[in-house]
């Protein structure tokens, strides 16, 4: 994705020093994993904060996680 300037995403965070990202949304099984998956592709630290995303299926939300997990994303529990 490229910003208005025409940088990406990806550039603007390291040009900001951005390496660490947090994840919250709602479609765990659809949005908020692949925004996270992105993100660790391109070598982010990223913790998916759980009591701050909602998933479209319950099953599907679940096998998500695991697999941002499995991916090396740290799953969070805020406390809010």
């Amino acid at each position: 994705m490229l910003s208005e300037a025409g940088s990406s995403v990806h550039n603007l965070l390291d040009e900001h020093g951005v390496d660490v990202i947090d994840v919250a949304g709602i479609a765990t099984d659809y949005c908020v994993r692949a925004s996270a998956l992105d993100a660790l592709s391109h070598g982010q630290r990223v913790r998916v904060l759980t009591d701050l995303v909602a998933g479209v299926a319950p099953r599907s939300s679940e096998a998500a996680l695991a697999e941002l997990a499995h991916a090396g994303a740290e799953l969070v529990d805020t406390g809010a």
